[in-house]
C-alpha cells in the first residue's frame, strides 16, 4: 500500500505526463493544420512552347497546397534570356491562386523555363518547380487550298491558314486577314483553333486575263499574343481558265421592234417563224429570214466614252459588218444572237452573266433563263444568272432590244460570260 506521501507524489507524476502528451499532441495537430508547418505547393502541368521572335505570350498557370490556406511567392527563371524571356506580374499570390506568366520571344533557339512557387508558412519552406521548353522560331503563316485554285473555283473555295510561333484571337481574326492581288476577290475568316483558321473566298468574276498569285496577309491584330514584327504573307497561284467575254462567233438576225415581251420574229414574219421555235430547234447558217439570212460574226468586247459615260454599240456594229444592215443605229429593233454550247458532261448551277442596252431575254434549250425589261447603258456583265447544262449540245439564244431615243442613247450593246473552266465546254455555231 501506498503512504499518503507516496500517492500524491505519483498523481502529481501522471498529471506531468498527461501534461507533456497534450503538448506532443498538440504540436502534431498544428504540424497538420498547418499552424507553423509546410505544405507542399503544387503547379499545374506547362506545356513545352513554340513562339515566334518578336511575340510576347500570357500563360495562366494554377498554383495551390494541400490544405489551400497557405500564400506562396512565384518565380520565374529562363535558361537564357537571349533567346526568350520570362515574366511573372504578381510574384505574391493567395494559397489557391491563378498566376500570370509572360514569355518573350526575342531570337531562334531553344531555351528552357523554370516557375517555382515557395509556402511562405514558416521555416524550411517547401518550394515546387515546373520545368518547360521553350523554341522560339521564325513566325510564319502557311496556307494551302484542297484543290488547286483556279479562276473558275475561286469563289466559294476555301483556304486553310496554319500559323507558325502565333496563334489566333478568335475575336479579331476576321478584321486582320485580308487578301489581295485579283480584282473581285474578297473573303472572310473564321477561327477553327488556336493555330488553324478557315479563309472563304468570294469572287465577283473580274476578267482574268493571265494566271495570277492570290496574296493572304495576316495582320498583328489577328494575334492572341503581342506581337511587333511584320504582317505574315503568303501567296496561291491562281489559273485563268475562264474565258473572257464571248466573242463567238454567234448567229445573227435583227428585226424591228423594240419590246423584249413581244415576239419580234413572228410579228416580222407573219407567224412563220417564232423566237420559241428558234431557241428550241436552232437554225443553220445561211437560211432565210424574209430577205435577210441568217450571219455569223463575232461580238467585240468593246466600249465607247464621252466626256462623262461609257458605253458599248457592240451590237449596231457586229449586224453592220456581217451586211444585215448599212445603218449607223436601229432604234427600236431586236437583235438576236444564238451559239452552240458543247458541255463536257451534265452540269448543275452554271453561272452565265449578261451586259445589255437595253432589255435583253436569255433562252437556253428553249426554255427562258433570264429576261430583264430595262432601259440602260453597258460596258459589261451586269446580271447574272445560274443554268443546268446537259452533256452534248446546248442550244443558247440571246436577244437584246434597241429602244433607245434617237440622238441621245442610241447604242445597242451586249457582252456574255459563262463561268465555268474552258475546261468543261466549248463554242461553236449551232447545228
Amino acid at each position: 500500500m501506498l503512504s499518503k506521501k507516496h500517492f500524491s507524489l505519483y498523481i502529481l507524476v501522471l498529471g506531468f505526463i498527461k501534461l507533456f502528451l497534450t503538448a506532443v499532441l498538440i504540436g502534431i495537430l498544428f504540424a497538420f493544420v498547418g499552424c507553423g508547418g509546410n505544405d507542399q505547393p503544387f503547379i499545374d502541368t506547362i506545356d513545352n512552347q513554340t513562339i515566334a521572335v518578336n511575340a510576347s505570350r500570357t500563360m495562366e498557370v494554377y498554383i495551390t497546397d494541400s490544405d489551400k490556406k497557405d500564400m506562396h511567392t512565384v518565380k520565374t527563371f529562363s535558361e537564357n534570356t537571349d533567346i526568350a524571356d520570362v515574366y511573372v506580374k504578381r510574384r505574391n499570390i493567395e494559397a489557391e491562386d491563378i498566376v500570370n506568366i509572360s514569355i518573350e520571344g526575342k531570337r531562334k533557339g531553344r531555351t528552357v523555363i523554370v516557375v517555382s512557387a515557395t509556402d511562405d508558412s514558416g521555416q524550411d519552406n517547401d518550394t515546387a518547380e515546373m520545368v518547360f521548353d521553350v523554341i522560339v522560331v521564325d513566325p510564319e503563316v502557311i496556307i494551302s487550298a484542297p484543290t488547286p485554285l483556279k479562276e473558275s473555283n475561286i469563289d466559294g473555295s476555301e483556304i486553310s491558314l496554319s500559323l507558325v510561333g502565333l496563334t489566333f484571337d478568335r475575336g479579331t481574326t476576321n478584321e486582320y486577314v485580308s487578301v489581295s492581288g485579283i480584282e473581285g476577290v474578297t473573303a472572310y475568316t473564321i477561327p477553327i483553333s488556336p493555330t488553324e483558321a478557315t479563309v472563304k473566298l468570294i469572287y465577283n468574276y473580274t476578267d482574268l486575263e493571265t494566271n495570277s498569285t492570290l496574296n493572304i496577309i495576316v495582320y498583328a491584330g489577328a494575334f492572341e499574343e503581342q506581337y511587333s514584327g511584320a504582317f505574315l504573307e503568303n501567296r496561291l497561284q491562281v489559273r485563268a481558265d475562264l474565258r473572257g467575254h464571248i466573242e463567238g462567233p454567234w448567229l445573227w438576225m435583227i428585226a424591228p421592234g423594240g419590246n423584249i415581251d413581244i415576239d419580234n420574229l413572228s410579228a416580222a414574219s407573219d407567224g412563220r417563224i417564232t423566237e420559241r421555235q428558234i431557241a428550241q430547234s436552232g437554225v443553220s447558217e445561211g437560211e432565210h429570214f424574209n430577205s435577210l439570212q441568217w450571219t455569223s460574226g463575232r461580238l467585240l468586247p468593246t466600249t465607247v466614252c464621252g466626256i462623262f459615260l461609257c458605253s458599248s454599240d457592240n451590237v449596231i456594229n457586229a449586224v453592220r459588218h456581217i451586211g444585215l444592215t448599212s445603218r449607223s443605229q436601229l432604234t427600236d429593233y431586236s437583235a438576236y444572237a444564238l451559239i452552240n454550247i458543247n458541255s463536257s458532261r451534265n452540269q448543275n448551277n452554271v453561272l452565265m452573266g449578261v451586259g445589255s442596252d437595253d432589255s435583253v431575254k436569255v433562252w437556253l434549250n428553249g426554255q427562258v433563263a433570264y429576261s430583264n425589261f430595262t432601259q440602260r447603258r453597258t460596258t459589261g456583265i451586269q446580271n447574272k444568272f445560274n443554268v443546268n447544262l446537259n452533256a452534248g449540245n446546248n442550244l443558247l439564244m440571246v436577244k437584246v432590244c434597241n429602244h433607245g431615243v434617237p440622238g441621245f442613247n442610241d447604242d445597242w450593246g451586249m457582252f456574255f460570260r459563262i463561268y465555268i473552266s474552258t475546261d468543261d465546254y466549248t463554242i461553236s455555231l449551232p447545228r
